[in-house]
């Protein structure tokens, strides 16, 4: 019979083992060292002394400020007015004409999941219209931001929801510098603020640059919904008495290009028409065209005057409260009012907020009442 095999490991394997054991007590760790060249410490450190945050172009503008470093610290130098101003005085005196645009965008805030994807869609509309213009980002991996907390830039304003203003320059046919403006921020006068805004940044820039270069009228794409815009209107038909002058806004150096409020006028004019105090341009069909083509439609479906019609809406917004309305308007005569139904439901029915990016902790929100009567569904 042949010999039975050695029991145990092959003298081949116990080599093995000792080998490793005497590599991992006898050489000591050595770290990876790259054949780059090494970074400086102050480069390192740069996050923690620069309004610079990484951010891809087409993120929520808010999200990179937020999981960013440089926002630990409180109102830093870099994040003040004045650093803006500068950069904004170094661009027009680059540029052959002295001008530089200042666009500042309306968005809502809040970390809801809409309100989040809202403000990312916004910002990709924005700046590939842009690239369309032949515009390009000066910084396309980051963003630099003006933070307000604490601040007395607009002491009426209500920053309690990320109080902070994203901004981001681009070269093209002439330099843009555009804002990133949550509706919060502006607060019960959002005319008022917009003209200090427009005031503070022309005034700066003129005591900075040369003779002849300035900042062109500050545009305004906005506001984001219909209840912001019924506020502006509420805002500039105040009356002219010694309690509320110091309210009114300024007209100076603001136009508005109203793209998603769509409430029809109907339902936020005031009665004695009094002219808005800025030049106001809506991009956008209101509600009123939006129910007349949906009761034509109707008809030409077959839809007639003794036919039920059941219309389900916002109860929460100003959008959806008039948009029933604003179809019965429309739908005088051709449908019968007693036969159109209306059921509401409340926004946001999953009731989640979505997860900051880098699992740090937002700034505590503004309260859900607030949240819910800024961000309207009227886009």
């Amino acid at each position: 019979m042949p010999d039975k095999e050695a029991a145990g490991l092959p003298l081949g394997g116990v080599f093995v083992i000792l080998a490793l054991l005497l590599g991992y007590l006898v050489i000591p760790d050595q770290p990876f060292k790259t054949s780059r060249q090494a970074v400086q410490d102050a480069v390192k450190n740069q996050g923690l002394k620069s309004t610079h945050v990484e951010a891809r172009l087409w993120e929520d503008p808010f999200a990179p400020v937020l999981r960013s470093k440089s926002y630990a610290i409180l109102r830093a130098d870099e994040c003040r007015l004045s650093n803006l101003t500068r950069r904004i005085a170094e661009k027009t005196a680059k540029n052959s004409d002295g001008q530089i645009m200042v666009l500042g965008v309306m968005v809502f805030g809040g970390e809801y999941a809409e309100n989040v994807e809202m403000r990312r869609r916004s910002r990709y509309a924005v700046l590939s219209a842009l690239a369309e213009e032949g515009f390009s980002p000066d910084r396309p991996d980051q963003l630099e931001y003006l933070d307000l907390r604490g601040g007395d830039f607009w002491p009426q304003s209500e920053a309690n929801s990320l109080p902070v203003i994203p901004y981001e320059f681009f070269s093209g046919p002439q330099p843009v510098v555009i804002l990133w403006l949550n509706e919060d921020l502006l607060g019960e006068n959002p005319l008022q603020n917009l003209g200090v805004l427009a005031a503070c940044l022309r005034g700066a820039v003129s005591n900075i640059s040369e003779p002849g270069h300035s900042c062109r009228p500050i545009t305004i794409l906005g506001p984001a919904g219909s209840t912001t815009l019924q506020t502006m209107i509420a805002e500039s038909n105040l009356p002219d008495t010694v309690e509320t002058r110091h309210l009114q806004p300024s007209p100076c150096g603001v136009e508005i290009f109203s793209w998603a409020a769509t409430a029809d006028e109907n339902f936020l004019l005031h009665a004695d028409g009094k002219k808005f105090p800025v030049r106001f341009y809506r991009t956008i069909g209101t509600d009123g065209q939006l129910m007349q083509a949906l009761v034509n439609e109707l008809q030409l479906r077959g839809v007639g005057f003794k036919d039920h019609v059941a219309l389900i809406s916002e109860w929460d917004t100003i959008y959806g409260r008039n948009m029933p309305k604003t179809f019965a308007r429309s739908a005088v005569g051709k449908i019968a009012n007693e036969n159109i139904h209306r059921f509401t439901y409340m926004r946001g029915i999953d009731g989640q907020i979505s997860k900051n990016n880098g699992g740090e902790k937002a700034p505590e929100a503004s309260s859900q009442g607030k949240q819910e009567r800024k961000s309207d569904g009227g886009y």
